[in-house]
């Protein structure tokens, strides 16, 4: 049986390519987000709401392409109108379920197991 190769497998340059737009600008998420700053992002002790959007803002610029953190915090400071937690929110998951693999909505061909009740 031939060894499982994961060097291979996680430098593939197949991997696809994760855009978003927000503020009129496209955002390019890295292809290979190192695992610490998912970690140190999800241990980040928060004491105020100025520290949860530093620690937002934070992990966004470390996910993104270089170049693209200078944008980021263009349009958190000048979108008209302006980013609203929310927003910010849904780029953080976005990215996070990117940077992780995790799809971001259920594939349109999956069905409900056989064991699951029907919905009434």
């Amino acid at each position: 049986m031939a060894a499982r190769d994961f060097d291979v497998e996680r430098t593939a340059n197949g991997q696809p390519q994760t855009t978003f737009k927000v503020g009129g600008e496209e955002f390019t998420v890295r292809r290979f987000v190192n695992a610490d700053v998912l970690a140190d992002f999800g241990k980040r002790s928060i004491a105020n709401f100025g520290e949860t959007m530093d620690a937002y803002d934070a992990f966004v610029k470390a996910c993104v392409e270089e170049g693209d953190a200078e944008k980021w915090d263009k349009i958190r400071k000048e979108a008209d109108p302006p980013l609203t937690v929310n927003a910010v929110e849904q780029v953080l998951w976005f990215i996070m379920d990117a940077a992780t693999g995790r799809p971001t909505e259920a594939s349109s061909s999956s069905r409900r197991g056989r064991a699951a009740p029907a919905a009434t």
